[in-house]
């Protein structure tokens, strides 16, 4: 379960606190399991509820809101050396809603766990891989990356529609 898991984790947790460094993303992946195995042995999520991708993420939700007060309550390390109490300067951000677009993070963190996993662990050539990353994924121009790779546009076209299935196969199984 972790290990299916955690790239989805790691990349919602990333797109959502992009300040961390990987020492403190490692950490907070570690709290949402450990949060989620007490939930789970307490019986606290109901299927019959929600899906398990929404308790999930509202887990990882709250996990983020909370880390996000305290650190809106801390003063910041310069205003601690100067003994001041932080709540001037960080006023501006007690407006901000960290719950915005939370949904919407945890569907493209899981996009990308999944262009992520497809692309390195399935058996597609890497030429397909190559040419799958060129086009949908930087932008290229079809006929740019047909002429690059010596094939044709319906071939990249092929490849394209192909590993899109694949994605669409593994985000299904993060979202189940």
């Amino acid at each position: 379960f972790v290990e299916r898991y955690t790239p989805a984790v790691r990349e919602f947790l990333r797109l959502n606190r992009g300040d961390v460094d990987d020492g403190e993303l490692d950490d907070l992946t570690q709290d949402v399991f450990v949060k989620l195995v007490e939930v789970l042995r307490q019986e606290r999520y109901d299927p019959r509820k929600a899906k398990f991708r929404t308790y999930l993420s509202t887990l990882m939700r709250n996990l983020l809101v909370d880390r996000w007060r305290e650190r809106r309550r801390e003063p910041s390390p310069e205003l601690r050396r100067e003994g001041a109490s932080g709540t001037e300067s960080e006023a501006v951000d007690a407006t901000a809603d960290p719950r915005a677009s939370v949904d919407a993070a945890w569907r493209v963190a899981v996009r990308r766990a999944a262009i992520r996993h497809v692309l390195t662990v399935s058996m597609l050539a890497s030429e397909s891989k190559a040419i799958y990353s060129a086009y949908a994924l930087r932008g290229e121009d079809i006929g740019t990356v047909a002429t690059r790779f010596g094939v044709t546009r319906n071939t990249v076209s092929k490849i394209k529609m192909r590993v899109d299935r694949m994605v669409a196969a593994v985000e299904e199984s993060y979202l189940e």
